[in-house]
């Protein structure tokens, strides 16, 4: 069986759902705390794995918690729709950090605070940074790879989804979406990862774990994200976030296109910019030869930002 990481703890967020939280400590004092922030259909057990460890090797405190839908955290649906990746509403997510950041990550901080964000975790935290003036002076600097400010879906997706929504079908799965099954476990033809073995590394915490599983996304998740991803691209709205930025994409990524994306973190005026060439969708999960690249980004942006 897999293990779950060991001392996890819950949160209870204003409205009575809980996230799932670790703090892990470095061997020695802290350089500095890394809230981590996960994207679609990840959890602790795999961000540890994937960069919590390597952050921790070199000195850094880490914060990670499950966001609210995924892992052990409260599920919007129950019962057979439990793994349905379903919510109504992003400010939701932004309404969990605010809150998170507050009870849990400020009592908890060693050194100066800096988040690591994924995929969707970068959409969720950018929103929350660029809407909370007051704790994004808080961060000292942000990496963000693969950010979800936007996603590579067909162009009436959003029209689309909003209507079947209207109509009642919001948690019902979005075309082409299912449960998690064995179509989702097949290495050939993916999209994240050009590394078999940690490719393979959620089916084993989900086969040990079935209630870590997330399925596909229901058509109220999509409208939500959409609309989240549409609220970036107001006249000023990513020029708020003054933090220092470190921006990692690999080239072949479908899943967050980088050239859809890239425009807008160059509208951040502290925003650093780097592809990795031939890298797909999840790079601190992607074979060596992408991820030691991302890794010297990472190092030398962090250097710069500590010296």
């Amino acid at each position: 069986m897999t293990a779950l990481v060991p001392g996890f703890k819950y949160y209870k967020l204003p409205d009575g759902a809980e996230l799932r939280y670790a703090v892990f400590e470095p061997r020695g004092e802290p350089n500095g705390t890394f809230l981590i922030v996960q994207g679609r259909r990840e959890f602790i057990e795999k961000k540890v794995l994937e960069v919590g460890r390597d952050l921790m090797k070199r000195g850094y405190k880490i914060i990670l918690f499950d966001s609210r839908g995924q892992g052990y955290s409260s599920r919007f649906l129950g019962g057979v729709a439990r793994q349905y990746d379903h919510l109504e509403n992003f400010d939701v997510y932004v309404e969990d950090m605010r809150a998170f950041y507050r009870d849990i990550v400020k009592p908890n901080q060693s050194g100066p605070l800096f988040i690591f964000a994924h995929s969707m975790g970068g959409l969720i935290t950018a929103r929350w940074l660029a809407e909370t003036p007051e704790d994004r002076a808080d961060i000292k600097a942000m990496i963000m790879t693969a950010p979800a400010f936007a996603i590579g879906v067909p162009p009436l997706s959003f029209s689309i989804s909003r209507l079947l929504t209207a109509l009642g079908r919001g948690a019902h799965y979005a075309g082409g979406q299912h449960g998690y099954d064995d179509r989702d476990r097949r290495f050939a033809h993916n999209m994240l990862s050009h590394d078999p073995k940690r490719f393979s590394v959620i089916e084993k915490f989900f086969d040990a774990n079935p209630d870590l599983k997330v399925g596909g996304v229901t058509w109220g998740w999509l409208a939500a994200a959409l609309k989240a991803m549409k609220k970036l691209r107001k006249p000023g709205y990513v020029a708020r976030i003054d933090t220092p930025v470190l921006a990692l994409f690999g080239t072949r990524d479908i899943v967050t296109p980088p050239a859809k994306i890239i425009p807008l973190i160059r509208q951040m005026p502290n925003a650093e910019i780097f592809t990795i060439r031939g890298a797909w969708h999840d790079l601190m999960n992607e074979a060596d030869l992408y991820r030691d690249q991302a890794w010297r980004h990472i190092d030398l942006f962090l250097q710069e930002i500590m010296a």
